[in-house]
């Protein structure tokens, strides 16, 4: 037992009382999320968290459920509503696809060089495949949470 108590005493120095967070990775001021409506014949539903993180750059995760296991949607944040579809936000490339697993789930991140603005209206929107990113297959409006 002694000699447990100096190795308690060096893990809890190591685990923090005092230690600083690491701030590349917490969010600052500017946080959504959304639920994504089922949209169409192919429909699937999910959630979606953006938020924005120091030094300039949105993270944008997207979740996926009930899709077809195999597939691959594209998805993306828009501005704009899920009725009136604005510009892309980021780029394409941005933008990894969801690929649903056996149970139909799948989440992907994607991290945009770009801000979003508060007050300003915002849409994730999923597509039907590569080749048909014009079917929209799910979308939600994101809302801010701050």
């Amino acid at each position: 037992m002694q000699r447990m108590i100096p190795l308690l005493a060096i893990l809890s120095a190591g685990c923090g009382g005092g230690a600083s967070l690491d701030t590349d990775t917490q969010p600052v001021a500017g946080a959504w999320t959304a639920e994504v409506s089922a949209v169409g014949e192919d429909a699937h539903s999910g959630f979606a968290t953006v938020t924005i993180l120091p030094g300039g750059t949105t993270r944008a995760d997207a979740t996926l459920t009930g899709g077809s296991a195999g597939g691959v949607h594209p998805w993306a944040v828009h501005e704009g509503t899920c009725e009136a579809e604005g510009a892309l936000v980021g780029d394409s490339d941005d933008y990894p696809a969801l690929e649903p697993n056996d149970l139909g789930n799948a989440s992907a991140t994607a991290t945009l060089a770009v801000l979003l603005t508060s007050g300003e209206s915002y849409a994730l929107r999923i597509y039907q495949s590569p080749e048909d990113r014009e079917t929209i297959v799910g979308c939600g409006e994101l809302e801010s949470t701050r």
